[in-house]
This record gives C-alpha cells, structure tokens and sequence, in this order.
C-alpha cells in the first residue's frame, strides 16, 4: 500500500472526528470512486468511439424489422 498526506484545517479533522468518521476510511473510499467514475468516463468514450465507426443502416430499416416481428407473431 502506498501513504498518501492531506492536510486539511485542525477544526474539520475534529468535526469529522467527533461525528463518528474515520478520515483515512473515507478518503480511501473516496479516492476508489474518483478512479472508478474516471475509468468509466474513459470506456465510455471508447465506446462513442466504436459506434462512430460503425456503418448507418438503410433509411427504413427500423420500421421494417419492427413490421416483421409484429408479422411474425
């Protein structure tokens, strides 16, 4: 594991302390979330990219396919 140093005002710590959180919990927590919320912004604009490249289909293709499945059934 790697140490990681905030500094934050000597009134915040004891607020944070006194209502019962465990600071180096919650910016464990916290610090997870940015990472998770990042990788996530990033697959999904490699996503954005791999429908840009995707081919358009015919004009009409939606309503035809929706006919034949309520056709089919």
């Amino acid at each position: 594991m790697a140490v990681v140093s905030v500094r934050i005002p000597k009134d915040l710590r004891e607020k944070l302390r006194k209502l019962g959180f465990d600071i180096s919990e919650e910016m464990r927590k916290h610090l997870s979330w940015l990472a998770m919320k990042e990788e996530s912004r990033e697959s999904l604009q490699e996503l954005e990219k791999l429908i840009q490249k995707l081919p358009t289909a015919p004009r009409g293709t939606a309503e035809k396919l929706i006919r034949e499945d309520r056709d089919a059934h």
